[in-house]
């Protein structure tokens, strides 16, 4: 939830509002008869787990092949700026995405509200 950078626009959260939780709108969704929804997120998200990673490579490969080019950026850019003095990867094992071993197990940074992705990683 964010408030408006405008001042003649009033975002509103019915959901909130009605204290659901991404789980109690799934749930709802799946009692009456509605197909869940795939998380959404960037092909490059860096909060995806191993198993989107891998399902990524293997029926999306031209999706892969662009977070692999956007992985490899992150690492050549000469831009870098403080705190990222250090080299940046899409992948928490800190190794670049097309060496990563998507079999290991990794925990799903989506299914705690905590850990939502809000769209302000800024990759």
């Amino acid at each position: 939830m964010r408030e408006s950078r405008d001042a003649y626009i009033e975002n509103i959260f019915p959901l909130i509002d009605k204290k659901m939780s991404r789980i109690d709108c799934l749930n709802w969704m799946k009692n009456n008869g509605y197909p869940l929804p795939k998380k959404s997120a960037c092909i490059f998200c860096p909060y995806h787990d191993n198993k989107t990673w891998k399902e990524m490579k293997e029926q999306r490969p031209e999706d892969f092949a662009f977070a692999v080019d956007i992985d490899e950026k992150l690492r050549k850019s000469k831009n870098k700026k403080y705190p990222f003095d250090e080299p940046l990867y899409l992948h928490r094992s800190l190794k670049p995405l097309k060496d990563v071993n998507f079999e290991s197990k990794q925990k799903d940074l989506f299914t705690d509200m905590d850990d939502e992705c809000e769209g302000m990683c800024g990759v």
